[in-house]
């Protein structure tokens, strides 16, 4: 299935992309309800800007999991959700906008 970015953790370095975010984030959405649920990867890369690299952690879901992905991550790295995984609080940006109720993504 074609895997889509929906969004960017920043405050992020490499150490904080360990196995046991990424673990923490699907104990998280395992145990959503059934019309919840949706499969994410996570990847540590660089977002390019005129200052240079920034280290971010980048999340993909499925085309038709878009809703629920962003759904869940916003409700979850709202900056006011104080039980995050690894009590970390990351600044989350939607790399996904909706016009006319179809997601596109950012260009």
């Amino acid at each position: 299935a074609e895997l889509v970015t929906i969004e960017v953790l920043t405050r992020t370095s490499f150490t904080l992309n360990r196995n046991e975010l990424t673990a923490n984030l699907k104990a998280l959405v395992a145990k959503l309800p059934e019309n919840e649920f949706f499969e994410f990867t996570v990847k540590l890369d660089k977002w390019f800007c005129s200052a240079g690299g920034v280290d971010m952690i980048f999340v993909a879901v499925e085309r038709n999991s878009i809703d629920k992905g962003l759904a869940f991550f916003i409700k979850l790295y709202d900056e006011i959700n104080t039980k995050v995984p690894m009590g970390n609080k990351l600044w989350f940006i939607p790399t996904i906008r909706k016009a006319m109720g179809t997601p596109q993504i950012w260009q």
